[in-house]
Parts: C-alpha cells; structure tokens; sequence
C-alpha cells in the first residue's frame, strides 16, 4: 500500500480550504401556509446579502423541514463570519413609522439632514405585509400593508399630519421619506420611486422575514 504523504504546506493550504457552517432554526410567526413558503424561500436571500456582504462570496445554503419551521444550513468560507452572520440575524428588524415633530415637541429622533421625528406606536407588529414590484424600466414601488390595528393607527397619523413629513425607519436607519396628503391611502403606505425594483425587493423581503421570522441558532 502507497503511503501519501503531505508537507507542511500542503496541510496548511488545505486547512485552509476548510469552510465552516452555520446551522439555524427558523420559526414562524404565521399560520399562514403561503406565506410560510414565502418566508422560507425570502429567508434564504436574506442570509445570502449578509453573507455576501461580509465575505463578498455567495454562500451554500440547504434548506430542510424542522416540525412547523425549517432549518438551513449555511456554509461560510471563513469561521470568523459564523459568529457576525448569527447575531446580524438575530438583531431584531425594529421598524418604526413616525412622524414630524412639531416646533416645541420633544422629537425621539433627530437628524441635521432629514429633521425631527416622533413615535405614533407603529412598529413591525402592526404590519400585514409589504409588496415590491417594478412599475417601469429601472423604477420600484413599495407598498406596506397594515394589519386592522396598524390601519386603524396609519388613518390617525393621516388626520393629525396633512402636510407633514412621516419617516419609515428600519434597523436604526431612515428608509423611505413619505409626506402626509389628503385622500391618501387608509390602510397602507405606498412608496414610488425606488430607484430601482431590486432595491425595493430587499426592503420587502427584509422587513416581511424581520417581522414574521425568527433565527435560532442550532449549533
């Protein structure tokens, strides 16, 4: 029988070459079937920007069924991502509508660019779901559907800030800058003008998995 016999650097290049593996739990916060299946595939392209992000090489993702949940397997080419990609997923989405600040308020948010912005209590909880679509070449559309409550909440913020400026806020960053008209839309948010229909995907995808799906880290 041969002998093989590797040298210093040959065993060096292929620890190296070793990837590692991040294995999670997802769970859902709907009993909805077709929304599951959304929230499964959405799930993944979620995992695959962060990742991406962090070794800017696309990682392999397996998916297999865990009870009512799924869990994925990701597989990293670095160790050290294993632990950031975790907790960025673990990071809850925290979105936030609020609105103006008048003069004399005290704001809960203020910005030298975009100015000061206040709570009116709608958060991740009070929305159904967010659509994108491309309306033209190059251009996206997003439309943020609310639960009753949330609608209930959004027709207020309607009647007490015609003309006023109301920031959508995700993940501690301004996303979207709507202006309170009349006649607006009582139930939903519709932001035109994404600057591309791409852009707008992410954002649906990412607030729909923040705000229905949790990740639990197996090991």
């Amino acid at each position: 029988m041969k002998k093989i016999l590797l040298s210093s650097a040959a065993l060096l290049l292929l620890t190296g070459c070793a990837r590692s593996s991040l294995t999670l739990d997802l769970t859902f916060s709907t009993d909805d079937l077709t929304k599951k299946s959304i929230l499964a595939t959405t799930s993944e392209n979620v995992i695959e920007r962060m990742a991406f992000a962090l070794e800017e090489e696309i990682p392999t993702i397996s998916t297999t069924d865990e009870g009512d949940g799924k869990r994925i397997i990701v597989t990293l080419k670095n160790k050290d991502t294993i632990e950031t990609l975790a907790d960025n997923l673990s990071r809850p989405i925290l979105f936030h509508v609020m609105r103006e600040s008048g003069e004399d308020e005290e704001a809960d948010i203020e910005n030298e660019q975009f100015g000061r912005f206040s709570e009116t209590g709608i958060t991740e909880k009070n929305i159904k779901w967010v659509d994108s679509e491309a309306v033209e070449v190059g251009i996206g559309i997003i439309q943020i559907n609310f639960t009753d409550e949330g609608a209930v909440m959004w027709e207020k913020v309607l009647e007490e800030n015609e003309g006023k400026k109301v920031g959508i806020f995700a993940r501690g960053g301004l996303v979207a800058m709507h202006t309170v008209k009349e006649g607006g839309f009582k139930d939903k948010i519709i932001i035109a003008g994404i600057p591309s229909p791409e852009l707008a995907k992410i954002f649906a995808d990412d607030v729909n998995v923040g705000t229905y799906v949790t990740f639990t880290r197996v090991h």
